[in-house]
Parts: C-alpha cells; structure tokens; sequence
C-alpha cells in the first residue's frame, strides 16, 4: 500500500501518462477533426467587376478593350435633369492611347461622334442619347499601373438585375449621394 507521502507522486504521474495519452491521440486523429479540403486555391474569392454585373451595364455593345478599374458610379442631380456619373481608372497606357481606346469602344458600339478632342468627347446613339467624357492623366512614371481618370456622363439607368450582389456598394461602386 502505498504510504501517504507517496500518493502525491503517483498522481502526478497519472496526471503526466494521461495528458501524454490525451496528447497523442489528439495528433493521431486531428486530420479528421474540422480540417479544411486542401483546394491549391487560397486567394479568397473576388467579387464581380462593377460593370460585369449587369446591375448598371454600359450602353448595349460598349465594352472597353483595355485594362481599368471602376472608382465610382451613381446618378447625380443637375440641371438638365437626371445623370450618370461613372468613374474609372486607366491602367498601362497614356493619355493619347485611352483617349483612342475609349473612343474607339463608344464608335465600335454604333455611337455617333459629335465632339473629339485630346482629353473629351461626346458621342450619341439614338437609343441611348448623348455621352460623354473627359480623361484626366495622373502626373506618374509611365512604369506606374494606373495611369490616369476617365468620368464619364452617361443616361441614368435603373437597376438592371435582382441579383443580390447588385444591391452591395462594394460591387456596384455606388457609395450614395455623397461619394460620387
């Protein structure tokens, strides 16, 4: 029988042998305990780009054939009624270069050119009305991703799709009245 000063250290030592135990089989199934699926993908997903949407799509057949960013889009309250604001950034090229690119994508979708100039132009399409816009260069190393401003004037349209996303400012870029 063990003596009374004894029985301390037995526990102790039950104690150790149970955490061990504890310890190793913890590691011996922790594989199957609440472990993710190993996918080869760890970016977290993205959402859509505000103009693949569909919830406030450019006029029909306007696509742009390089690289940006939406900034900002919403309605604004003017004189002559009711208009968009969209706001974009051009990456990777300059000023005269988005200037054609721009252009090029509102003329390749059937718009009519009224005005042209080095920073601006306006165009029309009979279903659609006037648009326009004016390029801002930033004052960067031509190294330098984004390279400049695009604010477009466009039609106010209404929301075009139900889709949940389409009511998220992070998607749409439409922040309210004040950020525009």
């Amino acid at each position: 029988m063990p003596t009374p000063s004894s029985q301390p250290r037995l526990i102790r030592r039950g104690a150790v042998i149970v955490a061990l135990l504890a310890a190793v089989l913890i590691v011996a199934f922790s594989n199957s305990f609440g472990r993710a699926e190993p996918t080869g993908n760890y970016r977290p997903p993205l959402p859509a780009a505000a103009l693949d949407t569909g919830c406030y799509p450019l006029p029909d057949g306007v696509d742009f054939d390089f690289s940006f960013q939406v900034r900002r889009d919403g309605d604004r309250e003017r004189e002559d009624g009711i208009r968009r604001e969209l706001r974009i950034q051009w990456n990777l090229v300059d000023l005269e270069q988005a200037s054609k690119d721009v252009l090029a994508a509102f003329t390749d979708a059937g718009f009519t050119v009224i005005s042209d100039e080095e920073r601006s132009a306006t165009v029309t399409r009979a279903d659609v009305g006037e648009v326009s816009w004016r390029l801002t260069p930033l004052d960067v190393s031509p190294e330098t991703v984004v390279q400049g401003w695009v604010v477009f004037d466009l039609p106010a349209i209404a929301r075009q799709s139900d889709a949940e996303e389409c009511g998220w400012p992070s998607v749409t870029k439409r922040f309210g009245k004040d950020l525009v």
